[in-house]
C-alpha cells in the first residue's frame, strides 16, 4: 500500500512510454494535498522527488500572481527525477492536466528543464471557482503537453520547474512525463543544487553595521547532512543541509559600484557554486498609503457601507493614538478617498466627535481627498465636476481645512476636463490606483510608476499626476474579512510589504525607474476596515531595514516630496486620458439619460433664480441636488453579484438604493426649476437661460393655448406657429436675447405661416435640408443640405445596430419598417417609423425638420426586453465628408481620437456630453447627443467583454474616419452594472450642417438642445444681468453665491484661442472680482476679462441688497 502511494516510479517495457507520474488523470485533483477547498492553506511552494515523495503532499493547487491568498507573486511547482538510457537524440514530452483554471484571469505557465527554458503556455479560462472552493468535485479540463527537445535531459539527476508568471490559479490533475522505450527512470543521486535569488534592493541593520543581502536557494537531495557556505565579503557560515529546499540570505558591506560576488556550498564531496553580478542598493523611501477603497455599495448595501467608512474614521484615530510614540515614519496616517465619508459623518456627529475628527484632519492623522468620491468623470457635465470639488471647498471654509490632493481609485482613466475643475478647487496633485487589470485598457503600462504634470485643455492649468500600483496590493495580507471592526493580529510583520515592495523594486531598476521615492497604496480590498497592524509593521521594517524605508504617509506629503525632489524632472503631458469603465452606464441607460437631464434642469433653475428671484436661492437644497447627481456618476452601480445573481434581494436592494440618487436629483430639479419658473396662468412669457441669443421651438400645451392657434409678440408681430396632433401648439420663436424673456399672446385666428416644411411618404423638406428613409429599415438613407449643396449619408444614418455578443458577424439590423407622417408642416414636419427591432418589442424612430431652424431632429425609442446574454445597441452616422476629422466635445475640451489622447487613452469606446462634429476645411456635420453619452469612432470596437487584462486585445489606434457610432446600451459588464434592463428607453440626436468647423457654434447647438427654452408665467419680465461681447465665449453657469451676497458666473472659451471679452453688467451691481469655487472675492477685475483658450474664469459680482 506504500509503493501504491508514492509518486510511480516506472521502469517501461516496449510500448508503456510513461516514465512517472503526479495524480491520476481524471479530471479531478481529490488524490493532493488540501483538496476539497483547502486553497487558503497553501503556504509554499510544492517540490516532489519521484520514487520518494508522496503524491498526496503536492498541493492540488498552484497560485499565481494575481491571488492574495498566496501573497501574490510567482510561484512553481518543481520535480527532481533520475534518468538512464539519455542519448543526444532522445526526447521526452511532458504532460500537464489542469482539472480547472481561474475563469477570467486564467495562469500563464513557463517550463524550465534543467535550468533551460523550453515553452510558455496561457492556459485557458476556466469553469468558475467551485471546484477550487471544494463545492464540485470537477471543472472546466485542459492539457499542456510539451516535446522536451533533445539534449535537454541528461543521465542521472533532471529537474522540471513549472512556474506560474502571470495571472491566477490552476487546480492539477496530473502530471507526468512519457519518453522512448530507452529511456529508464533511476533513484535520484545524493546532490546539493544550488539556485541564486534575485537581489533584493535591500539594506539590512545588523549588529556588524549596514548589510547588503545575498539570497540563494540550496535544494539538498539525499539525507540532510553539514555544510560550508561562502559568499564573498562575509564570514563563511556553517549549517545542516535538510532534505527539500531551504533558503539562505547572507550579509555583506553594501557595495558602491556593480561587483561580481562569488557563492559556494560545500557538503562533503560535493560543491556547487555560482557568480552573481550585485548593484550597489538604491537609497530608497517607501511612501505607503493606508487607506480604505470606497465603493459605495458593492461589497454590501450602501447604508451599512456608509456606517462602515464613518467608523473608519474613528478607527483610523485610535490606531493613530496607539502609535503616537512610534518614530515619526510609522506614526499612523489615514487616506480618506471621498470627501462623501467625511460630509456624512459631519451630518450626525455630535460636536465632540466632529472636534475630534477635523483635529485629527489638521493634524494629518486623517488625511481627506478633495473628490467627493470615486466617480465615472467621463459621463460627468462640466458644471457636475465642478460641483464633485464644491463640497470640499465648502469644508475648507467652514472648518478651516486643507485640500490639496485628490486620489482616485479603482477607476482606470479621467476625462481631460476634470483637470479644469481641480485647478478651479485649488488642486495641486492627483493620486490614481486602478484597479489591477479588470477592463483598465494600457493604464498600467503607460502611467505606473511613471509621475507626470498634466496639463489642461487651456495649457494653464497643471497637476501632478501619481499613478502608483493598483489600490488592492494588500489584499494578499490575511485579512479575515470582518468589516466591522479595526483588524489586528498576533504577527503583524508577517503579512506585511516584503512580497510586494522587492519585486515592485526590481521592476523599477529594470525600467530605469529614475527615483529613489516609491508611492504604495496599502488597502485589503474594497470597502476593508483600518488595518491596526500596519503602524507595528511599519516600526519592525524600519528597525530591519535601513533601506526601503517607509514612511507611513498622506498621499499630500508624498506629493510634496517628489515634487520637492523631482519635480522639475517630470514630463508635462497634454491630452485626454479617455476613461474605461464609462460603458457600464449603458447598462441603465433611462437612468444615465435621467441624470443628464438633470444637471442640466439644474444649471437652467440656478439661473432663473439668479435672473428673477435671488433672495429666495435655497443653496442647501441644490448642494443636496448635486450631491445625489454625482452619486449616480459615483463608479459603484450595484452588487459584486449583479450579473451573476440579479434576482437575488441583495443586488435588487443596492439597485434600488442606485437608482434612488438619480430618481431624487430628478425630482429636487422639477421642483427646483419650478419654483424659479412660475408656471404661467395669464400671459405666457419665453424664457432664455444661455448667453447668446436663442432662435428655437417652443411647444405650449393644449391647456395653455385654448384661445386658439394665432401667435403674436406683445408688440403685435406675428409668430410663426403649428397646431401638432398631439394638441399641443408649436411656435417659433426667433432672437430672445440672452439671458432674456419674451411675451406672447396667444388667439383666435390662423396659425402665421414664415417657410415651408412638409413630409409625405418617406421623404421630408426644409428650406434647409431634404431627407429621404430607407425602405428596409428606416434609417435616413440621404440627408441633403440644400444650404451646402451636398450629400451628407455616406451610408444609412441613424441605422438601428444590435450586436448579440461579441462577433461582429453577428450584428442585426431592425427590419419591416412602417412609415407614416406624423406632422405634414408647414412649420413642423415629422414622420415616424415603427419596425421589428431585435432585443425589442418594437422601434420607433421620429425624424423632424422645422422650418426656420438649421437643424434635423431625431428621436429613437426601444421598447427593450431583458435580456441577459451578452448585448448592444448602436446607432450608426457614416457621414459623406472627406478627408473630415472627427471631434468629440469633453468637457471643457475638444478631443480628436488619437491626436488628443495621451498613452494608456481608451480607443474602444468615447464618450460626450454634448456633440460628435465631422469636418473637413470646408464643411462638416455636427450631431449632439442629449442622452447616450457612449460613442465609438471608426467602428464598432466596444466589443469587449468580461474582464479583459490583457492590454494587447485594446484598440491601440482609431485612425482617420469620418463614422461614429452611438453606443446606447449595453450589459457587458461581469460585476457591479445590470445584467439587463427592459421598457421604453429614448435616444436622441441633433443634426446641423455647417461650413468650416466652429466650435462655438457647436457648443451652442448641443447646449441649446440640452437646455431648450423656458415657458414661464409673465409676471416681471426678466432682465438680463450681463451680456458677453465675444459670442466665442459662452456662460456655463449663473447662480447667486451661497452667501447670497453675490451672482456666480463661469465664463469659457470654446475655441483655441484667448479673448479678452467686455462684460456689461446690469446697473445695480456692484465690485467685480475673480474667483473659484470657493466663491469667494479675489483678484478685482476691469470690464474686461481675459479668458484662455478652452480655459475658465469664474467671476464674482456683488449684489446691492435692498
Amino acid at each position: 500500500m506504500l509503493l501504491a502511494a508514492l509518486s510511480l516510479l516506472i521502469t517501461p517495457s516496449p510500448g508503456d512510454r510513461v516514465l512517472w507520474s503526479i495524480g491520476q488523470t481524471d479530471g479531478k485533483a481529490a488524490e493532493f494535498r488540501l483538496a476539497a477547498g483547502g486553497f487558503a492553506e497553501y503556504r509554499e511552494d510544492p517540490i516532489h522527488f519521484v520514487g520518494s515523495s508522496r503524491e498526496g503532499d503536492w498541493p492540488y493547487v498552484l497560485p499565481g500572481p494575481s491571488d492574495d491568498w498566496a501573497k501574490n507573486g510567482r510561484h512553481r511547482g518543481e520535480i527532481y527525477f533520475g534518468l538512464k538510457g539519455v542519448a543526444f537524440d532522445v526526447k521526452a514530452r511532458l504532460t500537464v492536466d489542469l482539472a480547472d483554471t481561474h475563469p477570467s484571469s486564467p495562469p500563464q505557465f513557463q517550463l524550465f528543464v534543467n535550468g533551460s527554458h523550453i515553452a510558455d503556455w496561457h492556459s485557458p479560462k476556466g469553469a468558475g471557482d467551485d471546484l477550487i472552493l471544494g463545492r464540485r468535485a470537477t471543472g472546466k479540463a485542459s492539457t499542456w503537453t510539451v516535446e522536451i527537445p533533445a539534449g535537454k535531459l541528461k543521465n542521472g539527476n533532471n529537474s522540471i520547474a513549472l512556474w506560474n508568471h502571470h495571472g491566477s490559479w490552476a487546480v492539477f490533475d496530473a502530471v507526468r512525463l512519457e519518453g522512448s522505450e530507452t529511456l529508464e527512470t533511476i533513484p535520484l543521486q545524493s546532490e546539493v543544487d544550488l539556485v541564486a535569488q534575485a537581489p533584493r534592493q535591500a539594506i539590512l541593520r545588523t549588529k556588524e553595521g549596514p548589510r547588503q543581502p545575498v539570497g540563494f536557494e540550496v535544494t539538498r537531495i539525499g539525507a540532510a547532512t553539514p555544510a560550508k557556505i561562502t559568499v564573498k565579503g562575509a564570514l563563511p557560515q556553517y549549517v545542516v543541509l535538510k532534505p527539500g529546499r531551504q533558503t539562505f540570505e547572507i550579509g555583506i558591506p553594501p557595495l558602491k559600484k556593480v561587483e561580481n560576488v562569488s557563492v559556494a556550498v560545500t557538503a562533503g564531496p560535493l560543491t556547487e557554486k555560482f557568480n552573481l553580478i550585485l548593484q550597489p542598493v538604491r537609497p530608497w523611501t517607501v511612501y505607503l498609503f493606508p487607506h480604505s477603497h470606497v465603493d459605495i455599495g458593492y461589497t454590501d448595501i450602501q447604508t451599512f457601507i456608509e456606517q462602515l467608512h464613518k467608523r473608519n474614521l474613528t478607527d483610523a484615530i485610535e490606531v493613530a493614538r496607539e502609535s503616537r510614540l512610534n518614530p515619526h515614519d510609522s506614526k499612523f496616517r489615514f487616506n480618506v478617498e471621498a470627501t462623501w465619508v467625511l460630509d456624512r459623518y459631519l451630518q450626525t456627529a455630535t460636536p465632540e466627535q466632529r472636534t475630534t475628527v477635523v483635529k485629527a484632519i489638521r493634524e494629518k492623522t486623517l488625511a481627506i481627498s478633495g473628490g467627493y468620491a470615486n466617480l465615472l468623470t467621463g459621463v460627468m457635465h462640466p458644471e457636475e465636476l465642478m460641483q464633485s470639488f464644491r463640497y470640499s471647498r465648502i469644508l475648507q471654509e467652514r472648518l478651516g481645512l486643507e485640500f490639496d490632493t485628490v486620489s482616485q481609485t479603482d477607476v482606470p482613466g479621467m476625462t481631460w476636463g476634470n483637470l479644469t475643475a481641480l485647478n478651479e478647487a485649488g488642486i495641486e496633485n492627483l493620486v490614481l490606483m486602478p484597479n489591477a487589470g479588470d477592463r483598465t485598457g494600457g493604464v498600467h503600462r503607460a502611467w505606473q510608476d511613471r509621475p507626470f504634470y498634466w496639463v489642461g485643455p487651456s495649457g494653464r492649468e497643471k497637476v501632478l499626476v501619481w499613478q502608483t500600483d493598483p489600490y488592492s496590493v494588500g489584499v494578499g495580507a490575511g485579512w479575515d474579512g470582518d468589516r466591522t471592526k479595526i483588524y489586528r493580529t498576533d504577527d503583524p510583520s508577517g503579512r506585511f510589504i516584503e512580497n510586494v515592495i522587492f519585486p515592485k523594486l526590481d521592476r523599477l531598476l529594470q525600467n530605469l525607474y529614475p527615483y529613489d521615492i516609491v508611492g504604495e497604496p496599502w488597502s485589503f480590498i474594497d470597502n476593508s476596515p483600518i488595518d491596526g497592524d500596519v503602524p507595528k509593521a511599519a516600526k519592525a521594517w524600519n528597525e530591519k531595514y535601513l533601506y526601503p524605508r517607509v514612511v507611513l504617509s498622506t498621499l499630500s506629503d508624498a506629493c510634496r516630496e517628489l515634487t520637492r525632489r523631482y519635480g522639475a524632472k517630470l514630463p508635462a503631458i497634454k491630452g485626454d486620458y479617455t476613461p474605461y469603465w464609462e460603458d457600464g452606464t449603458g447598462s441603465s441607460a433611462a437612468e444615465t439619460a435621467e441624470n443628464r437631464a438633470t444637471t442640466n434642469r439644474l444649471i437652467q433653475a440656478e439661473t432663473q433664480f439668479a435672473l428673477t428671484n435671488p433672495n429666495d436661492y435655497p443653496a442647501e437644497e441644490f448642494l443636496e441636488a448635486w450631491r445625489n447627481v454625482l452619486l449616480y456618476s459615483e463608479h459603484t452601480w450595484g452588487a459584486y453579484n449583479s450579473t451573476s445573481e440579479p434576482d437575488s434581494d441583495f443586488v435588487k436592494a443596492q439597485w434600488t438604493i442606485k437608482k434612488g440618487f438619480a430618481d431624487t436629483a430628478e425630482r429636487m430639479s422639477k421642483s427646483l426649476l419650478r419654483r424659479s419658473t412660475p408656471a404661467p396662468s395669464g400671459a405666457i412669457e419665453i424664457r432664455n437661460t444661455n448667453s447668446w441669443s436663442r432662435t428655437d421651438l417652443v411647444r405650449l400645451s393644449a391647456e395653455l393655448t385654448q384661445a386658439g392657434d394665432r401667435v403674436e409678440s406683445e408688440g403685435g408681430a406675428p409668430v410663426p406657429s403649428q397646431r401638432l396632433k398631439t394638441g399641443e401648439l408649436a411656435v417659433l420663436v426667433r432672437d430672445l436675447p440672452a439671458f432674456g424673456s419674451r411675451r406672447l399672446k396667444i388667439g383666435p385666428g390662423e396659425a402665421f405661416v414664415e417657410g415651408q416644411a412638409g413630409a409625405a411618404g418617406s421623404t421630408l423638406r426644409s428650406p434647409e435640408y431634404e431627407i429621404l428613409l430607407d425602405g428596409e429599415t428606416g434609417a435616413v438613407a440621404s440627408l441633403r443640405s440644400r444650404t451646402l449643396g451636398k450629400e451628407l449619408a455616406a451610408a444609412p444614418l441613424n441605422q438601428f445596430l444590435y450586436l448579440p455578443g461579441s462577433e461582429l458577424k453577428g450584428l442585426e439590423k431592425n427590419r419591416a419598417p412602417r412609415i407614416e407622417t406624423i406632422e405634414p408642416g408647414p412649420l413642423v414636419a415629422s414622420i415616424r417609423v415603427t419596425s421589428d427591432a431585435p432585443g425589442a418589442k418594437s422601434l420607433e424612430q421620429e425624424i423632424t425638420l422645422v422650418a426656420g431652424l438649421d437643424r434635423v431632429d431625431l428621436r429613437n425609442t426601444l421598447d427593450k426586453l431583458p435580456i441577459r446574454e451578452k448585448e448592444g445597441v448602436h446607432f450608426a452616422f457614416p457621414f459623406a465628408v472627406p478627408s473630415g476629422q472627427v471631434r468629440i466635445d469633453a468637457p471643457w475640451a475638444l478631443v480628436r481620437p488619437d491626436a488628443d489622447q495621451i498613452n494608456g487613452a481608451n480607443k474602444n469606446w468615447f464618450t460626450t456630453q454634448g456633440y460628435v462634429d465631422v469636418s473637413n476645411a470646408a464643411f462638416g456635420v455636427t450631431c449632439a447627443s442629449l442622452d447616450a453619452p457612449l460613442l465609438e469612432v471608426g467602428e464598432i470596437s466596444a466589443n469587449l467583454l468580461g474582464s479583459q487584462w490583457n492590454p494587447d486585445t485594446w484598440r491601440q489606434f482609431v485612425g482617420p474616419t469620418q463614422t461614429f457610432y452611438s453606443w446606447a446600451l449595453n450589459n457587458h459588464w461581469h460585476t457591479n452594472y445590470r445584467a439587463d434592463q427592459e421598457g421604453l428607453l429614448t435616444f436622441r440626436y441633433r443634426l446641423q450642417a455647417h461650413g468650416a468647423f466652429q466650435a462655438d457654434a457647436a457648443s451652442r447647438l448641443a447646449t441649446g438642445a440640452q437646455q431648450p427654452l423656458l415657458v414661464a408665467g409673465g409676471t416681471t419680465p426678466v432682465k438680463p444681468i450681463l451680456t458677453v461681447s465675444d459670442p466665442t465665449v459662452l456662460v456655463t453657469r449663473l447662480t447667486p453665491s451661497d452667501d447670497g451676497k453675490a451672482f456666480i458666473v463661469r465664463l469659457w472659451a470654446a475655441s483655441a484661442e484667448s479673448k479678452s471679452v467686455q462684460l456689461r453688467w446690469r446697473s445695480d451691481l456692484g465690485a467685480v472680482t475673480r474667483t473659484d469655487l470657493s466663491q469667494k472675492p479675489g483678484t478685482k477685475l476691469g470690464e474686461r476679462v481675459e479668458v484662455p483658450g478652452w480655459g475658465v474664469v469664474t467671476v464674482r459680482v456683488e449684489r446691492k441688497r435692498d
